[in-house]
This record gives C-alpha cells, sequence and structure tokens, in this order.
C-alpha cells in the first residue's frame, strides 16, 4: 500500500521560508543538466479568459533518487472577482522506482514564490549591488512574492506598487508592511517606504518608472505597462507575467535598451516580448542566456548594445519540482501535512 502526504498552501508556507526557496532554486539552475524537461502544454481555455498548463519534470540522478512530477497550473483572471487566486496551481510527486504517488501539495503559493525567487537569483546578478528602488506592476500574490525576495538579495528602501485598482495595490501594501515586520534581517534589514501608484496616472508611472533600480512587471496585461525610454541607465527588469507569443508587457524600447539579457530557460524566447520586438525589427534573442548559463558562467554576461539589464521568465518545471522535493523534504522532517493512503 502507497502513502500520500498531501500539503495545503500553509503547510507549504511554513516549509520553504523565503531564503531556502532561492537557495534550492539556485541549486537547480546550477544542475539544469540533470533535469529533462519535456515541452508544457498550453490548453486555452477563451471561455473563462484563461488557460491550464500541464508542466511535468525529471530529476535524473546516478543513484536514482531523482525528483518526478508535474504541476497542474491555471491563468483565471475572473477569480479575483470572487476571492481566488488568479493562478491557482497543484503539483503532484511520484516515487521515482515504483511511479507511485508520494505527495499532492498545493503549488499557489509554491508558483509564486519559485517564480520570484528565480527572479532575485538573476537580479543578483544583473542589478547594481547598490540598488535601492523597487517598482512593482500588479499587486497580486506575484508581486508580493517578488518583494519579498528581491529584498533578500539587495537593501531596498522604496517600494512603488503600481496597479489598476489602486485600493488593490493598498492591500498588498498592507501585506509587505506586516511582512517586513516580521522578518527583520536580510539584505533589506527595515521596513522600506511603500507607495501605491495608479496604472492611469501616466505621469506618475513614468516618475516611478524613471526612478528605479529594479522593476518587476507581474501582470495579466497584453500589452506594454510603460514607457521603456523612460528607464534610466542601469535599471534592471524582471519580467514574469506574460507567457504567450501575442502577449507581452514591456514594449520594444525594452528590449532594444538591454544589454545583458537572461531568460528561465529557452521557452521564454517565444513569448510576446522577444517575438513582437522582433516583428519591429530588434531581435535580441542572440544575446539571451539562460539562468543556468549564466549562474555557471557570469563572464558570459557581456553588455552588448544597451545601457539596461532584463529576465525574462515564463515559468519552467525544473524550478516547480525542484522546489516542491524541497518542500516534501521539509515537511517530512517537520511533521507538515496530512498522511493518507492510497
Amino acid at each position: 500500500m502507497s502513502h500520500l502526504l498531501v500539503l495545503s498552501d500553509g503547510d507549504v508556507r511554513r516549509a520553504l521560508p523565503v531564503q531556502a526557496a532561492i537557495d534550492c532554486n539556485r541549486r537547480a539552475f546550477l544542475h539544469s543538466a540533470d533535469y529533462v524537461v519535456p515541452q508544457r502544454i498550453i490548453l486555452s481555455l477563451p471561455i473563462h479568459a484563461g488557460a491550464t498548463l500541464f508542466k511535468p519534470c525529471w530529476e535524473q540522478r546516478p543513484d536514482g533518487g531523482g525528483a518526478l512530477g508535474i504541476k497542474l497550473v491555471s491563468v483565471r483572471p475572473q477569480n479575483a472577482a470572487h476571492g481566488m487566486p488568479t493562478v491557482p496551481a497543484s503539483v503532484v510527486l511520484l516515487d521515482e522506482a515504483t511511479g507511485a504517488t508520494v505527495a499532492i501539495m498545493n503549488g499557489t503559493y509554491l508558483t509564486a514564490i519559485r517564480t520570484a525567487a528565480g527572479s532575485a537569483i538573476a537580479a543578483d546578478l544583473l542589478a547594481a549591488p547598490a540598488a535601492s528602488s523597487l517598482v512593482l506592476f500588479g499587486a497580486g500574490l506575484q508581486s508580493e512574492a517578488h518583494a519579498m525576495t528581491v529584498c533578500a538579495v539587495r537593501s531596498v528602501a522604496r517600494i512603488a506598487i503600481v496597479n489598476r485598482t489602486p485600493a488593490t495595490g493598498g492591500l498588498l501594501a498592507d501585506r509587505l508592511h506586516t511582512y517586513f515586520a516580521g522578518h527583520p534581517g536580510g539584505a533589506t534589514s527595515t521596513c522600506p517606504a511603500i507607495s501605491v501608484v495608479s496604472l492611469a496616472d501616466t505621469a506618475a508611472v513614468n516618475d516611478v518608472v524613471s526612478s528605479a533600480d529594479i522593476i518587476v512587471t507581474a501582470s495579466n496585461s497584453a500589452v506594454p505597462l510603460f514607457d521603456g525610454t523612460k528607464l534610466r541607465a542601469g535599471t534592471c527588469v524582471l519580467a514574469v507575467g506574460s507567457y504567450q507569443p501575442a502577449s507581452r508587457e514591456l514594449d520594444t524600447a525594452v528590449l532594444r535598451r538591454a544589454g545583458r539579457i537572461i531568460v528561465d530557460s529557452e521557452e521564454a524566447l517565444a513569448v510576446g516580448e522577444f517575438a513582437l520586438a522582433r516583428a519591429d525589427g530588434i531581435d535580441r534573442v542572440p544575446h539571451a542566456l539562460t539562468l543556468g548559463h549564466a549562474l555557471a558562467d557570469s563572464a558570459a554576461l557581456a553588455v552588448a548594445d544597451g545601457d539596461i539589464a532584463l529576465y525574462k521568465s515564463v515559468g519552467t518545471a525544473l524550478q516547480d519540482i525542484a522546489t516542491a522535493r524541497a518542500v516534501y523534504e521539509a515537511a517530512l522532517q517537520g511533521g507538515l501535512g496530512t498522511k493518507c493512503s492510497l
């Protein structure tokens, strides 16, 4: 009889502190050659204005003890109106030898924190050491997780939250105040000053963009969120929202100016930021490095003809399974979750 461990969102959060998430994702990217990552399946559901993705992965180890599993993640923007996550997810882990299911865990927070961990790793390579100003486009869980991880690798003094609905941005500001009050230490030792800007206020958006050291775009927008000509030299842009060829959060000006470019996987090179810029005559694909390559050989991050840095992520199952394994092992050690028989 096989035994199954079921982990709730709360269990996952308790099992995976921010620094542990960054550390396990850094290891996974450094050893990315050990992972078999088949092409993800995207099932579009226009009737629900969303999609569901199926993302399998296998970590090959000589001793046969690698992680094996699949993440099921959906994009449902309309969930926000019902107080539900707009990116609900689950992860299933299997025993490599027997194929039996050993764990099912809520993947909503896991997805956010592993994405944000990848961004923080990239920011550690791309952002100025003295970067202190962070702008978040979007006020959901992804932006919340990015504030947590970016502030773990840079001493951030100011955070601006840009959102279509300022009230929602205010709720995120409240959550971040609570988080920083309970998590002193790390690169950001005190709570940053946090402001909220309406996306509709173009002048205010231009103002925060032009003074930002690091910008995170974590929205469901299909069109550019800001004017890339307003960025100051040296800005690091972390783009994680778009994942299809016809949508983009960044305009061609951002791609034109991007000298150092990192992607989480080669799949990211097919999304709108690159595809639509190419249609405008700007092809930055040859300049892009995967995060694993950049970590292994930072000298390869030679600056091309550009004055800003860009990290583009679409999510990779490598991160999902590596993070899920870390959660599973910590849960077993800490007695978290619910055990049942199948």
